[in-house]
């Protein structure tokens, strides 16, 4: 399923309501770093252009999609674990979309992971924030989650994910996206279409698959997504 328009076609004008704080925040810590970087040469810029390539069009659109659909499947008991969670937009996303589980943020970025802790502010017990490898995280806590969730499967090594997806408990709701973006160097796992990325992921009881169109920098591609068991 391809789409094209709809309910998908703005998400940055539909989610301005409840988006507002989250933009605030991170604009305003990025207005902090440029600020401490006129005194202190090394403060890293490019933190800035990261954040806010976080929140672009793109972003939101794919993000929004997902949020969409994964909602329809998650139960307030479980424990979703996101493997590359970034500034926790998605996180923030669900939580606004009415997801009360307990949900845990991965990535391997500190700084990333403070950001996101500044910008999101909740209580740990209600979401948290890791500094770690993301697979190796799942891994270590398998038996306490039921959700695995990420937007980034293109950035895994395809023999961590591959063996991810062999080792990942049946019973667990898995929410992935992937592209068909070869033309990104650092995308080491693309899927040509959502049929490849289910056969790759191993779910064997699919609630939805789908892929959507988007423009890249170097030109259109799709990103596809699947969620299931």
């Amino acid at each position: 399923m391809v789409y094209k328009g709809g309910i998908y076609q703005d998400p940055a004008c539909r989610q301005h309501g409840y988006m507002e704080d989250y933009y605030r925040r991170l604009i305003d810590i990025s207005h902090n770093i440029y600020k401490e970087s006129r005194h202190d040469p090394d403060i890293d810029l490019y933190r800035v252009l990261d954040m806010y390539d976080s929140i672009s069009h793109n972003q939101l659109k794919s993000k929004e999609w997902l949020v969409t659909e994964a909602s329809k499947h998650i139960k307030w008991k479980d424990v979703m674990c996101i493997l590359g969670s970034w500034y926790g937009l998605l996180s923030y996303m669900f939580r606004h979309n009415g997801i009360t589980c307990h949900i845990d943020n991965v990535d391997t970025d500190e700084r990333a992971k403070i950001i996101a802790e500044t910008i999101i502010q909740e209580p740990p017990d209600y979401t948290s924030f890791y500094t770690k490898d993301a697979i190796e995280r799942y891994l270590d806590e398998i038996e306490w989650y039921t959700v695995l969730c990420t937007t980034s499967t293109e950035h895994f090594d395809p023999m961590d994910w591959g063996f991810l997806a062999r080792t990942r408990p049946k019973e667990h709701l898995l929410i992935v996206q992937s592209n068909n973006n070869t033309s990104e160097n650092e995308h080491v796992n693309c899927h040509e279409t959502a049929d490849d990325l289910a056969e790759d992921c191993q779910v064997e009881d699919i609630y939805y698959k789908g892929s959507m169109d988007f423009q890249g920098v170097d030109g259109p591609y799709q990103r596809h997504m699947v969620i299931g068991r």
